[in-house]
């Protein structure tokens, strides 16, 4: 779900101020022929919670379009959209253009 307005800046800010906080570990690994990624790093620290952030070179074109339209359909802003009373035009407003 995609949020905004203050609150999603409020958790922005505290994703960042974790991040400052946090102690921060970089390793490299590779997926195995299946794609399973297997880390074996030794923390030292016994059941404790960590976070792990994954990034990866994703070479696929991205279509920024969809991409956008995707988010905006899911965003609760544009909920109102769904009201039947949102729709205001039908196919007999207007004139037709050849464009």
């Amino acid at each position: 779900m995609i949020l905004t307005g203050g609150y999603f800046r409020f958790r922005v800010f505290v994703s960042l101020l974790k991040l400052l906080i946090m102690k921060t570990i970089e390793l490299e690994s590779k997926t195995d022929s299946v794609g399973i990624l297997r880390v074996s790093y030794p923390l030292h620290k016994k059941d404790k919670k960590v976070k792990v952030i994954i990034m990866y070179d994703d070479s696929e074109p991205v279509d920024e379009e969809k991409l956008w339209l995707t988010f905006a359909s899911q965003n609760p802003a544009f909920e109102f959209l769904n009201d039947e009373n949102e729709d205001v035009y039908s196919f007999d407003d207007g004139e037709l253009i050849d464009a």
